[in-house]
């Protein structure tokens, strides 16, 4: 229904966010 597809967009947009705030740390790990 409505509330379920509103909390899985709620959830892949948090998701979207933590990759994108971790992002630079993973490609300065990448870096020798």
């Amino acid at each position: 229904g409505p509330r379920q597809d509103g909390h899985l967009r709620l959830a892949f947009a948090n998701a979207d966010e933590a990759a994108i705030a971790t992002l630079p740390a993973r490609l300065a790990e990448l870096r020798p």
